[in-house]
């Protein structure tokens, strides 16, 4: 089966989930960051919570300000009671304009009806769940592979999601490339396919996140990641 026909199936699978949701909360957070600008970096995790389970969504908005609309948005407009994920996408779709709020919302309620019908993102699937890799990101330098020598010095187990600059040339791809340890370039919708096509050939093992538009190419994969 082709990704594309899995990605599909799963979408498909998990429509039809049952969910049950009996009490919503949403949790503020904050996580200190120095490159941010007014930091700590501020989050929320909202609580999805029915039937003895529990299902969590992280919210990544930017500022303090869209954390605390979306607690009171998600408290006010998210229905309690019996449904299916399908009826939660298609009303949150129209509840909610913000991304980084559907996003959650959804996260969180998969993650409640998975967990009240014991079933995985695996298991829906068919499939056998791998091994999880974690991946520590920073901002956009000119000077990545500088960067990823520095951190890698103090811990050299380190794997890394770096946000990729289109003007980056051959020979930034080629330090990069030399380290080998990114698994991930993102590149925030920016870029065009030959960008995206090129970092593709110095780091073929790598994902790409959120190419800028442009036609489909063979190894560019859009995850929707922020």
């Amino acid at each position: 089966m082709l990704e594309t026909d899995r990605a599909a199936a799963l979408a498909t699978t998990l429509r039809s989930l049952p969910v049950a949701i009996e009490k919503i909360s949403v949790e503020l957070l904050s996580t200190p960051v120095p490159s941010y600008p007014d930091e700590p970096r501020p989050g929320s995790l909202i609580r999805l919570r029915g039937s003895g389970h529990e299902g969590l969504g992280e919210h990544v908005g930017w500022t303090k300000g869209a954390h605390r609309d979306f607690a009171r948005r998600a408290r006010d407009r998210i229905r309690h009671g019996g449904t299916t994920i399908g009826e939660v996408s298609a009303c949150i779709d129209d509840l909610f304009e913000d991304p980084y709020d559907r996003a959650a919302i959804e996260a969180a309620a998969i993650d409640l009806a998975l967990r009240q019908t014991g079933e995985t993102l695996a298991s829906v699937v068919g499939l056998t769940a791998g091994a999880v890799r974690f991946v520590e990101s920073f901002a956009p330098t000119s000077n990545p592979a500088r960067e990823l020598e520095e951190r890698r010095a103090e811990r050299p187990e380190l794997r890394f999601k770096i946000d990729t600059l289109p003007g980056w040339d051959d020979d930034v791809f080629a330090a990069v490339a030399e380290i080998d340890a990114v698994d991930v370039l993102d590149y925030k919708r920016s870029g065009e396919p030959a960008d995206h096509e090129r970092a593709c050939r110095w780091l073929p093992r790598a994902l790409i996140e959120d190419p800028g538009p442009g036609p489909e190419r063979q190894g560019v994969q859009d995850l929707g990641g922020n």
